[in-house]
């Protein structure tokens, strides 16, 4: 189930940001681990792996 929810919310993401989606989640991922908080920092770093595999793939549009 978290691995659906982690590519519901790349997707999510994708649309909502564009070409900026990979970067944010990354950020999040930073700002995460930075904070202490490693298991939602590693999660933020699948997340934007997703968002960069499917908007490679073209299997979600960016919007731009």
């Amino acid at each position: 189930m978290k691995d659906e929810s982690e590519a519901d919310l790349a997707k999510a993401m994708i649309r909502m940001y564009g070409r900026e989606a990979e970067a944010i989640a990354m950020g999040n991922a930073e700002t995460h681990g930075e904070s202490g908080q490693h298991s939602e920092s590693e999660k933020w770093q699948r997340i934007a792996a997703l968002v960069a595999n499917l908007t490679r793939a073209g299997r979600v549009s960016t919007g731009d």
